[in-house]
């Protein structure tokens, strides 16, 4: 039945939410089928990251890569305040965490 102007939608019209579109699909499909052939991206940059042979800034950038996806990176936090408060800051190392004061 065809949609007349100044009715309502049936509940039943359109794209079910959640469901991808077909550009979605077809670039998941085409993903999938380039980690078939050539491997896991990240495998790829840990075999660079790992390669003696390799020149170290381009090394250092292969795991800078990799690990911007493993650990999210920090957002930097500024702190206000009026002036004639103080702050007090304690570094702790990761074997220290959950020793208590």
């Amino acid at each position: 039945m065809p949609f007349k102007k100044g009715q309502p939608r049936a509940p039943t019209a359109g794209r079910r939410k959640g469901t991808p579109n077909k550009r979605t699909t077809d670039l998941a499909a085409y993903l999938d089928s380039l980690i078939e052939k050539h491997g896991c991206p990240f495998d790829g940059l840990l075999k660079i990251a790992q390669n003696e042979e390799v020149e170290m800034p381009t090394r250092v950038r292969a795991y800078g890569e990799f690990l911007s996806y493993r650990h999210p990176k920090l957002r930097s936090v500024e702190v206000k305040g009026d002036g004639a408060s103080s702050f007090t800051f304690r570094i702790i190392r990761g074997d220290e965490k959950g020793k208590g004061k």
